[in-house]
């Protein structure tokens, strides 16, 4: 802080900004306490550092306004005005409640309390561990002088000044915190974090108060280990001994955060299920309270005895490492780490054991396990079982693979256990895959597993559907995990997963191993095996090569490997002459639809795409975009990705329909098709975009022959009645489809079976006017003579155009005059009609500017030909047609050459 204090010029040269926050936090307080406050800030100001001294400097500079940090200050002064000695004083609130002027959606936790270690980790990390969202910390340490009542009267000390290390006559140290979270309403669990805490200082203060006694006692059974292991034991016996003394003369040097100690001496008639009593007045640290216990037995209860620990009485190991079952509350909020220690009589007869809680140091784990005793000589043997030459390229990977192993298990698991591991670990290096090894616990509390996997394809997501996946398999849950990423490619990731005591555990460790790989396997492994699966080796294999890089974080993020498979195939098809794809895929009851768009060279304009949707019966919900770039450049690629309803409900089968709307859509986006409301036949009841087009020339042509309704309220009577459309469609293919044979009669029987269908069909349609223009278009179809609709063009495709050819007399309702035949040519291009007085007729052709009637203008054109050239043919003709695309626009020039494309067409249909 004086660093910072410095760099901004010090308390005097403070900017205005930051003088203008001190002031306020003052201008409202009693004069005496201000100038009280204004005594003891320097002091707080120097004990004050992390992010809130960024923010005073800040604030300083005039980024931002101080007034909540001072007022912070003044808050916790206030409460620590008044505290008895070694008083553990606790309280928190919301600042709003209490009108401290800072953080008014904030809620304070505050402590004045004797300076002891461990004080603001241990209390951020139990708010860490309940989830509680920490905004600040203030942790000023401060040495201070108090009245006999406990009231504060002056800080000691020059600011900025380490506190002393002892401090002066009538003088005590002192911790002041404040911790600001955001404010959570509920009383009752902020109540528990309140309860919480003051645990944590209680355990914090007895842990530190009997720290040297602790300590002593480690030294102590080191010793009385290293006395006793030559009495009574073997050679192999008395190295064990020896191995355990030096490893807590290790533990005794800092390495072992000791928490806790109690012995356990051997009763008399005890009996097999208690054959321990806690001795009396045994405890130091937090097991000085005779209620705290650190194992649970099978039934789920803290107990004094468990079988844990009569297990470890009934072995012969002279030191057992084991995790608690209980978190710890100093520090970390990590499973205490045990130390059982046995301890026998000079003649080898169990006297007991003596228990140490805590915790390992971070130095602890940064020490190589060939210098920690008790592991030494574990990796020594190890090494040498394993067979490989001293000082050779195995050995040493063997031996940092030991060196970098969880720690843990270093400690707790057997010889044996760690060989398989080691070794095991060791072939991955030559053969990378997800490896899973696990190590029950001896007393039947945790399962260790260790899991290796290639280190980029691990994240947070994949963590934790790993934790789901052991979790499941042990019937457990995480108690801890630790990731470790290597050099070689892979991370390793330790899970400790608590289970159930008693409870047996069968699980395959190759059926998990197997799970856990298929969450490992990372959505370009997916992707590679759908498309080899989908388009065999080589193609699937040009195919990955073409888009393994290709699609964005997005589109991997929310599409499967199997579809991007499927996405890849259609991209790749694109050309420059072909630039667009479509696919629809629908939900299990079809009232649901996926649409996918691909197109090459640009994004596809939503106003165009959204109303060919709407038309087709589809309602939008979603649009997801992506850009796919391949990485060998080339145009750039499209998908648009849309979530659909149907707007009238779902049935049918979508499954079969998913070709026709696909190529539907494309013919419509490409102008092969009009956009009406016509094409929601498409999807019910699955016609094809030509045969839909059939039925709109129909409509069209009924609408120049002067029937009463409009074009939009035809589409309703044939969207409205799908199966009619269908059967009024079949009727038209069984009378004119060359493909269904030259059988005249079959022809006729199978549209007689059609027109007696649509007959039932009429009973049901409520609507009278739907009913007419139904039968309407049945007498059309009935009336045509000729069709050259199934005629294909010169490139074999279906020609964009098509005609009908009426015998008149057959049209219902035809206004008079009527004509003997009457053609009418359709296309998305232009629509025309020809009308024919008689078999031998003269007349000519008309570019109508009427698009609504151009029929009817025609027609009068044919009467007046009637008469005008009755003394050189019997009747005359006449023809007119309206060009439907010309460029809006365009010039004169662009507007005939379209007039001149539509007559040809015109032509080309006659």
């Amino acid at each position: 802080m004086a660093g910072l204090m410095d760099g901004v010029g010090g308390a005097e040269s403070m900017s205005k900004s930051l003088d203008r926050a001190r002031r306020a936090a003052v201008q409202d307080m009693p004069a005496e306490e201000a100038a009280a406050f204004e005594a003891a800030l320097d002091h707080l100001l120097a004990q004050t550092a992390g992010e809130e001294a960024v923010e005073l400097a800040e604030a300083a500079e005039g980024r931002v306004d101080g007034t909540e940090f001072f007022n912070a200050l003044r808050a916790l002064w206030r409460f620590a005005q008044e505290r008895r000695p070694g008083e553990v004083k606790l309280r928190r609130y919301c600042p709003s409640e209490e009108k401290a002027g800072f953080g008014p959606d904030t809620t304070v936790l505050e402590a004045v309390v004797d300076d002891r270690p461990f004080l603001l980790e241990s209390l951020t990390a139990l708010a860490a561990a309940r989830g509680y969202d920490m905004r600040a910390a203030l942790h000023p340490v401060v040495t201070v002088r108090r009245d006999a009542l406990g009231k504060l009267q002056s800080m000691v000390g020059e600011p900025g000044a380490a506190p002393p290390p002892d401090p002066p006559q009538g003088a005590s140290q002192e911790a002041w915190l404040q911790l600001q979270f955001q404010r959570i309403g509920d009383p009752a669990a902020w109540g528990k974090l309140e309860a919480a805490a003051r645990r944590t200082l209680a355990d914090i203060n007895a842990a530190v108060a009997d720290y040297p006694a602790m300590v002593a006692r480690v030294r102590d059974t080191a010793s009385e280990l290293r006395n006793q292991s030559g009495a009574f034991l073997s050679p192999e016996g008395a190295l064990a001994w020896s191995e355990a003394a030096e490893f807590l003369d290790w533990i005794g040097d800092g390495n072992f955060t000791l928490l806790g100690c109690r012995d356990y001496d051997v009763t008399a008639g005890g009996g097999a299920a208690a054959p321990h009593a806690a001795a009396p007045h045994g405890g130091l640290g937090q097991m000085r309270d005779p209620e705290f216990t650190v194992l649970r037995d099978a039934s789920g209860a803290y107990a004094d005895w468990t079988p844990a620990l009569e297990a470890i009485h009934a072995g012969s190991e002279p030191l057992t490492i084991l995790k608690a079952n209980r978190r710890s509350t100093v520090r970390r909020t990590t499973h205490l780490d045990l130390l059982a220690v046995r301890r026998v009589g000079d003649d080898g007869t169990p006297r007991g054991h003596r228990l140490f809680a805590g915790l390992f140091t971070a130095s602890a784990y940064r020490w190589s396990p060939a210098r920690i005793p008790l592991l030494k000589g574990k990796l020594e043997r190890i090494l040498e079982r394993s067979g490989f030459a001293p000082g050779g390229h195995d050995a040493q990977a063997l031996a940092n693979l030991l060196d970098t192993h969880p720690r843990d298990e270093l400690l707790q698991a057997s010889e044996d256990q760690l060989f398989d591991q080691t070794l095991g670990a060791l072939r991955l290096r030559t053969r990378p895959r997800v490896r899973l090894f696990v190590r029950p616990d001896r007393f039947g509390r945790f399962m260790s597993c260790i899991i290796y996997a290639p280190r980029d394809r691990y994240d947070t997501a994949i963590r934790e559907r790993m934790a789901e996946i052991l979790c499941d398999a042990f019937n457990g849950r995480v108690a801890d995990f630790t990731p470790f990423f290597g050099v070689d490619g892979q991370i390793r990731v330790h899970f400790v997963i608590a289970v159930r005591m008693g409870e047996p555990q069968n699980y395959d460790v190759a059926r998990i191993e197997a799970q856990l790989a298929a969450v490992v396997r990372n959505w370009s492994d997916g992707f590679r095996a759908a498309l080899l699966s989908a388009s065999g080796p080589e193609q699937g294999s040009a195919l990955h090569h073409r888009f393994a890089g290709a699609f964005p974080a997005s589109y991997r993020e929310s599409v499967s490997a199997a579809e991007a498979a499927e996405d890849a195939a259609r991209l790749d098809a694109l050309t420059e002459a072909d630039p667009i794809a479509a696919a629809f895929d629908p939900d299990a009851d079809g009232a649901g639809l996926r649409f996918r768009l691909y197109r090459r060279g640009a994004a596809a304009p939503l106003s165009d795409v959204i109303p060919i949707l709407e038309n087709m019966g589809l309602r939008i919900l979603e649009e997801r975009p992506h850009h796919v770039t391949p990485p060998g450049g080339g145009e750039a690629l499209f998908i648009h990705d849309f979530s659909t309803e149907r707007l009238e409900g779902g049935g049918g089968d979508m499954q079969g329909r998913r070709a026709g709307m696909e190529a539907g859509f494309v013919e419509i986006w490409r102008g092969g098709a009009e956009d009406d409301r016509l094409n929601r036949l498409l999807i019910d009841p699955g016609l094809s975009a030509r045969q839909i087009a059939v039925l709109r020339a129909y409509c069209r042509f009924l609408r120049q022959a002067g029937v009463a309704y409009s074009l939009g309220y035809m589409e309703d009577a044939l969207t409205q009645h799908p199966e009619l459309a269908r059967l009024l469609s079949d009727l038209f293919g069984a009378l004119f489809d060359p493909n269904l044979g030259d059988d005249a009669t079959a022809r006729e029987a199978r549209a007689g079976e059609i027109v007696a269908a649509i007959d039932d069909g009429l009973e049901q349609v409520a609507r009278l006017d739907f009913d007419r223009i139904i039968r309407r278009l049945r007498n059309a179809i009935e009336a045509t003579r000729r069709t050259n609709l199934f005629q294909p063009g010169a490139d074999g495709a279906p020609k964009p155009y098509f005609s009908f050819k009426f015998e008149c007399d057959a049209l219902e309702e035809l206004p008079e005059p009527r004509p003997w035949r009457e053609i009418f040519v359709y296309s998305p291009a232009v629509e025309g009609c020809h009308l024919r007085g008689g078999p031998v007729a003269r007349g000519g052709l008309r570019w109508s500017d009427r698009r609504e009637d151009f029929r009817t203008e025609v027609l009068g054109l044919v009467k007046a030909q009637q008469v005008k050239n009755s003394v050189i043919v019997p009747v005359g003709s006449k023809g007119g047609f309206f060009p439907k695309q010309l460029p809006a626009q365009g010039d004169r020039e662009a507007v005939r050459a379209a007039a001149i494309e539509a007559y040809k067409t015109f032509l080309r249909g006659l």
